[in-house]
């Protein structure tokens, strides 16, 4: 296996498999790491910032709590668009998104980034990993029909 810590597709650094969307999650890395100032893996030496470690759980906390813009770099104060950073975050977590099909193409997040389109509603898990029977339920489904 190749690739950055953290930055690794789970879907490639699980199984050794290379997705076509696996660039796309390593570009929500990218994009939390720019918005929050942060590594993606910082250990800390306080054990009550021991959360805060994993840059894509903390994320994903964050978002669950609906506080994403604790996220942003501490350094910039209250000098950013607040809208512009929820847009970035909110970006990367679709690209995080655990199943690939999931994650947007690049030719939408350019769309996106650019304000030509608007980040679709995402359905996705906030887990790093969805429910594992989610997606044998479907594959029985689809075989179920097919046959």
């Amino acid at each position: 296996m190749r690739g950055t810590l953290c930055y690794v597709a789970p879907e490639y650094g699980g199984c050794g498999y290379l997705m076509e969307k696996a660039d796309i999650y390593s570009l929500g890395v990218l994009i939390l790491v720019i918005v929050s100032g942060r590594r993606p893996l910082h250990v800390l030496a306080s054990p009550m910032s021991l959360e805060k470690a994993n840059l894509i759980s903390w994320c994903r906390h964050l978002a669950q709590a609906g506080n994403i813009l604790e996220l942003v770099d501490e350094r910039l104060k209250d000098e950013y668009s607040k809208e512009q950073a929820s847009l970035c975050i909110n970006l990367a977590l679709a690209c995080l998104q655990k199943v690939p099909e999931w994650r947007p193409d690049i030719g939408d997040i350019v769309k996106i980034l650019k304000g030509e389109m608007d980040l679709p509603p995402i359905s996705f898990e906030f887990s790093p990993s969805p429910p594992s029977k989610f997606l044998n339920r479907s594959k029985r489904k689809q075989k179920a029909g097919a046959t």
